[in-house]
């Protein structure tokens, strides 16, 4: 009897799952405690930077997960903004705060359309 020969297949790129979900709980963890839009930019230039590392076979599919993180922020800005519109600030450090997250939001979205142009 003949043995089959060995099948061969190309191997499979690193994964890239749950890499999004990383990325965007920790953007919502610096937004959340207050960074400045200036940090925002560095952080998310880092993250993307360390998605970028590495395998380039992996290149395309990190790509579509930056183009994710992209869509979700721009789409988590404009609710937000949206949001705040109809909220009445009782005092002036609530609204101060309201800004100041709005500015970190769309800090990391812009540094995210940033990436993608570059990609």
């Amino acid at each position: 009897m003949a043995k089959r020969p060995a099948k061969t297949t190309a191997p499979k790129p690193p994964s890239t799952k749950g890499m999004g979900k990383a990325a965007m709980a920790r953007i919502a963890d610096l937004v959340g405690r207050g960074a400045a839009p200036a940090r925002m930019q560095r952080e998310v230039e880092a993250i993307v930077a360390g998605m970028l590392a590495g395998d380039e076979d992996r290149r395309e599919a990190v790509k579509q997960v930056i183009e994710e993180l992209r869509d979700d922020m721009l789409a988590g800005v404009a609710d937000t903004a949206a949001m705040l519109e109809d909220i009445e600030h009782p005092d002036a450090a609530s609204a101060r705060n309201a800004d100041k997250t709005l500015a970190a939001m769309q800090a990391a979205a812009d540094a995210l359309v940033e990436a993608c142009a570059g990609l």
